[in-house]
């Protein structure tokens, strides 16, 4: 699928020398949409669409650690919601090469540095971190009902290895 107004006719010439076929098609312009993105170490337990009617650029569920940290104001990027905002993401990529953040937290680190305390905090029932296991077990077992999505951040089920961090 193709562009027509955005592929000019020697390179559509080229793309059929080679084989393939090609299929024009119309650019449909995007919708002014949020969308919530998951890691992969996520299950989702419950239906959460009541998070794409929410009308904030960022957000995320408080960060959880198991050293001396434990709750924290920052947030967690395992489950984000976002509404995609070009301006914004210049924005990004102009302070990314200059924001100070630790690089072992990648793309966690710089959400928080970036947005720091103007992202809205979602619930924990939007990402039961397992940290909150070790942390609060009161507060897990408090969260079981209305809990969304479970996120590994310690063991991982998938992995093959079970305990304790």
């Amino acid at each position: 699928m193709y562009l027509p107004d955005r592929v000019s006719r020697k390179d559509q010439c080229l793309a059929q020398a080679a084989g393939w076929d090609l299929f024009p098609v119309k650019l449909i312009p995007p919708l002014i949409a949020s969308l919530v993105y998951l890691d992969a170490d996520i299950i989702v337990r419950n239906n959460f669409d009541e998070l794409f009617t929410l009308p904030y650029t960022f957000t995320a569920a408080p960060d959880i650690w198991l050293d001396k940290r434990g709750f924290t104001v920052g947030v967690n990027a395992g489950v984000l919601l976002v509404r995609p905002n070009t301006m914004i993401f210049h924005d990004m990529l102009a302070k990314m090469e200059t924001a100070k953040y630790p690089l072992a937290f990648a793309e966690q680190a710089f959400l928080n540095a970036y947005f720091g305390f103007q992202a809205m905090r979602l619930p924990l029932a939007y990402n039961g971190n397992m940290a909150i296991k070790w942390k609060s077990r009161i507060l897990l077992d408090s969260l079981q009902r209305d809990l969304r999505v479970i996120h590994y951040t310690l063991v991982k089920p998938f992995s093959g290895v079970a305990g304790s961090p």
